[in-house]
């Protein structure tokens, strides 16, 4: 199984495969773990193989992480205690299940529940129902059991548009011991790992956004990749300001391939800048001049026809400001 597939980017993916880096087995379970766009059956059918085909290691003590002996121990024991939590999520008991849907951007989202079902197989249904095959595309489903005598149960499902269960919300087992509680909700959360990159300072980023849901990504400028999976870079306010700031977990991150437009041209005057091809003086001209330009659009007056407009020596908007045009 090739698992540079449960990287998000593929800038990143394709790096690791071009120099042939070589995958451990714990880096292997991490990447199917950290994946959160796959479903649990896909990440235990990966981890399976996994424990079939690479060598066994052991799992050095780590923030929130114990020390394991065994890492295909490990595992085996994770995807037990998930799928028992599945199947009590899905049994029925004195409880109802409601849906809400999110979609691709921030606009798509619902989470007053219309219906309640009985049973899981009954919400499945509805959503089917009312999103047939052709509308489920880009979809995801946050489906939530509600006790209607037990009023403190409460637990939610995270569903692909295949409708499979990629994560859950609370749901602990109720009858385990400790310390398979804390392997339920740590999972290898403690992991972390400084695989190679592409990246280089100046480079303009963004993070992954193929299949995110409820999200929209914003391009910045790389300072410097760090340890830990860290990166720290150059970002842009809404009023156009540019501030420094860190963002976890690079193996999200993709090169920006749009154009960069109105204000968010001042990060390409900045990328010239740290990678050395202009100076400081024509960089801080290029902000100034960017931003001063973007405030102006925001008061040029609107209202006027282009003859009135040059009666008071006013050139027009399009000629001010797209020149050519």
């Amino acid at each position: 199984m090739d698992y540079f597939n449960f990287i998000h980017s593929s800038d990143v993916r394709e790096h690791l495969r071009r120099i042939n880096y070589p995958l451990s087995s714990l880096e292997a379970a991490w990447l199917v773990w950290e994946n959160d766009l796959v479903s649990i059956k896909e990440k235990h059918a990966a981890w399976e193989e996994l424990i079939r085909t690479m060598p066994d290691c052991v799992i050095e003590e780590r923030y929130r992480i114990r020390k394991q002996d065994s890492l295909h121990d490990y595992l085996k024991r994770l995807m037990k205690l998930q799928k028992a939590r599945e199947d009590a999520f899905c049994l029925n008991e004195k409880a109802v299940y409601v849906y809400s849907w999110h979609t691709r951007g921030m606009d798509g989202y619902r989470d007053d529940y219309e219906e309640a079902f009985r049973t899981y197989e009954d919400c499945l249904q509805a959503i089917r129902r009312d999103w047939p095959d052709h509308g489920l595309s880009g979809m995801k489903f946050m489906v939530t059991k509600l006790g209607f005598e037990n009023r403190k149960l409460r637990k939610s499902a995270w569903l692909n548009s295949k409708l499979e269960i990629m994560w859950m919300e609370d749901g602990e087992l109720p009858d385990i011991f400790e310390e398979d509680r804390v392997i339920l909700q740590q999972g290898l959360n403690g992991l972390r790992f400084d695989f190679p990159t592409p990246f280089e300072a100046g480079d303009i980023l963004e993070p992954y956004n193929g299949n995110a849901y409820g999200s929209q990504t914003y391009p910045f400028v790389l300072k410097e990749v760090e340890e830990n999976l860290t990166v720290s870079g150059y970002f842009q306010s809404a009023h156009g300001g540019i501030y420094a700031d860190h963002m976890h977990n690079y193996l999200n991150l993709e090169y920006y391939r749009e154009d960069l437009e109105d204000g968010k041209r001042v990060l390409k005057a900045l990328s010239r800048f740290l990678k050395g091809e202009i100076d400081i003086t024509l960089y801080s001209e290029a902000y100034r001049a960017i931003l001063e330009e973007e405030q102006l659009k925001q008061v040029w007056p609107v209202s006027f026809e282009e003859e009135e407009m040059e009666q008071v020596g006013l050139r027009g908007k399009a000629e001010m400001f797209y020149p050519g045009f």
